[in-house]
């Protein structure tokens, strides 16, 4: 599903009131009418109960104006709580208030000297309709408006925003210092990034689009960079297994993992590679580890390679070179430490390497400070790390890499071009050639050791099964969310266990073959 952001969206819907010579007064009513009948038949309010519209000074003020009409008509007892001074400054929306009000709408004129009484009216109401801030909103919200969020924060009465909560940057998903935490939220014509990105995503609560009457076609054709990895995308990509296929059809991957206390790591990865359908699954670790993870699955071949210090030796580097021979993809990284010999086994890897390959983890994190490597990979690849590999890769605190995930990711993605990124978070993002897609399963149970190694291993399987990397990726983040959240539906998210998303992986996979089918 393609997403917008704030000014694609305005320039856009400028252009279609343009091509068409239809006035943006006619499509103000069609947001308002269908809030109104989100209101009448999916809330199903009764019509004793009270509806509070609060409305800002702009269109998106002018949409929750029109939906306030259309309840007062249909016999609601309904309230517009004016955030402005007589009338509001669209001109729209100047229409539909002039027409509300000379149709005996109530309205009540809020500002910074009747906040009490206005906290005390709102104690009557079943419905607050949150029309307050528009989509293009970047700054801070402070002062006035900031008070008047907050209180309609505190009241625990059901909110329902128009287009966005008031307070979501939907450029990035970010909180402007407060925002509306709203039950639901009705956007319009086409869904926006920051509705799908944490914090943002939290505060938006249920998600519905109406198309508000612009031509589907001319929404199909709307030009973005950014798409929703939903259920429709996975079922186009996922590969299908063939009926006289053999372990070699599906696929040969090889994980280079492990170090001395670190072999947990190197089981969750190679047994995810199974778990998601590949055929052969090899597991190359320091000697004298192999017995740890052969004991846990005999189903993952081992190969024994030269260690120092309990970490895979530099001198390893001609048998690794051998092993990668025989393979069809590559996991690279999980539980191998930081060793120097570690850093150029690694740097020297990725160098030579012709098949494709997931690096995560410590092969990640040994590349400290050194992001240009990525400019002599010969061979597309996926990177997977958190926001703290990622900060350690470009120098960065990992809170500012999580808080402009969505900036970093398409400049990095630009920068690197045989690179799929995969940043991993609340909504994860996969990125390539500037283009990103925004995972809408998982939960905060999946924040737990090892999750993350079982993503490298179910992405490694699709490699392995012939899949290109941009939609291996694809497919690994959404399964393995989804994964997440099946378990948690049993388990709850407290206890969950990166094992656990190993035992319920063939269900997920289950599930969306007999779909495919």
């Amino acid at each position: 599903m393609k997403l917008a952001t704030p000014d694609k969206m305005k320039k856009w819907e400028k252009e279609i009131f343009s091509r068409y010579d239809i006035p943006s007064f006619l499509f103000m009513e069609q947001a308002g009418h269908s809030l109104f009948s989100f209101i009448l038949e999916k809330l199903k309010l009764e019509k004793y109960k009270k509806i509070a519209v609060v409305t800002g000074k702009g269109n998106n003020g002018g949409d929750g104006i029109v939906c306030a009409r259309y309840l007062k008509e249909a016999g609601y007892d309904v309230t517009v709580f004016a955030l402005f001074d007589e009338f509001p400054k669209s001109k729209d929306a100047f229409l539909n208030f002039k027409f509300y009000k000379d149709t005996h709408g109530k309205v009540f004129y809020v500002n910074p000297s009747n906040l009490e009484e206005f906290t005390s009216y709102l104690s009557q109401y079943a419905l607050i309709v949150d029309a307050i801030l528009g989509i293009g909103v970047k700054r801070g919200i402070e002062g006035f408006y900031r008070d008047v969020i907050e209180i309609l924060n505190r009241k625990n009465i059901p909110i329902l925003s128009v287009d966005a909560p008031s307070g979501i940057d939907l450029f990035s998903g970010r909180i402007l210092n407060v925002s509306i935490k709203a039950d639901y939220t009705i956007t319009f014509a086409l869904p926006k990034i920051g509705l799908y990105v944490y914090p943002g995503r939290y505060f938006a609560g249920k998600i519905m689009v109406e198309p508000v009457g612009f031509p589907q076609f001319e929404i199909e054709k709307f030009p973005t960079n950014d798409f929703l990895i939903d259920r429709e995308m996975v079922l186009s990509i996922y590969p299908l297994r063939l009926p006289w296929g053999h372990k070699g059809t599906f696929g040969k991957v090889l994980t280079l993992s492990g170090s001395k206390g670190f072999t947990g790591a190197s089981y969750l990865t190679s047994m995810a590679v199974l778990k998601a359908g590949a055929g052969l699954s090899y597991l190359a670790l320091p000697e004298g580890l192999e017995q740890e993870v052969k004991s846990l699955t005999p189903e993952v071949i081992t190969y024994s390679l030269i260690q120092k210090d309990g970490h895979i030796a530099y001198a390893a580097y001609d048998d690794i070179i051998k092993l990668i021979e025989g393979i069809d993809a590559l996991a690279l990284g999980p539980g191998m430490g930081k060793a120097e010999g570690v850093k150029r086994l690694v740097t020297e890897l990725i160098q030579v390497l012709d098949k494709p390959f997931v690096l995560d983890a410590d092969a990640i994190n040994v590349l400290e400070g050194e992001p240009d490597i990525f400019k002599q990979v010969k061979t597309p690849f996926v990177m997977t790390p958190h926001p703290g590999e990622m900060g350690r890769l470009l120098g960065l605190p990992a809170s500012e890499v999580d808080e402009n995930r969505v900036d970093i990711a398409r400049e990095f993605s630009l920068k690197y071009k045989d690179l799929v990124l995969v940043l991993k978070g609340a909504t994860t993002i996969v990125a390539k050639d500037g283009v990103l897609y925004y995972n809408e399963t998982g939960n905060s149970g999946m924040a737990t050791a090892g999750s993350g190694d079982v993503l490298t291993g179910i992405i490694s399987a699709f490699l392995g099964r012939g899949v290109p990397p941009l939609e291996s990726a694809i497919l690994g983040v959404y399964i393995h969310g989804l994964t997440g959240d099946m378990a948690v539906s049993y388990k709850g998210e407290s206890g969950l266990l990166a094992t656990d998303l190993l035992a319920y992986l063939p269900y997920v996979l289950k599930d969306i073959e007999e779909e495919v089918k």
